[in-house]
């Protein structure tokens, strides 16, 4: 089979990814760092117990969905103490890129395209954000769903296992 090079296509898309992080980790920088007070202390608590090997739900519990947790966690694993609240950075820059496809996908301008994938990350920078809270990580996933039941790909984007 013979091998093709990278494309425009693919640089297009390396380009994009890696502005929506650059984008997604100022967008932590500029409105807040890491906080162990309130909510983030106890969510680095019930993180850090299920590194020690606590299960959630049964050993430790919190009312927070298992992603949020295990993310956090993961998060923590890697980076220490200051890690989950640059994860936001990775959530600005998820909701960046699937709304730029889902635009994309939706046959908008190039130039409605490059606004809504700058716009709708700050848009979820609203008042309302703060930094390591779990609102953030479910919102970014919206045009994820989106975007993937438009191109035809049901089954991704509900969580089911069907495949209509």
């Amino acid at each position: 089979m013979p091998e093709r090079g990278v494309t425009r296509r693919d640089w297009t898309w390396a380009i994009t990814l890696g502005g929506a992080v650059v984008l997604g980790l100022a967008l932590v920088l500029v409105l807040g760092g890491p906080a162990g007070g309130s909510d983030q202390g106890v969510f680095l608590s019930v993180a850090a117990r299920m590194l020690d090997g606590d299960a959630l739900y049964t050993e430790v519990v919190d009312n927070k969905d298992p992603l949020f947790f295990a993310s956090y966690a993961g998060a923590l694993w890697v980076g220490g103490w200051r890690a989950p609240s640059l994860l936001d950075g990775l959530w600005f820059a998820l909701a960046a890129f699937a709304f730029a496809g889902l635009l994309r996908e939706l046959r908008a301008p190039r130039a409605t395209v490059v606004v809504g994938f700058a716009v709708h990350p700050l848009a979820l920078a609203g008042s309302w954000y703060f930094t390591g809270l779990s609102m953030l990580g479910g919102l970014a996933l919206v045009p994820v769903s989106t975007w993937l039941w438009l191109r035809g790909r049901f089954s991704r984007a509900d969580g089911s296992t069907c495949t209509t």
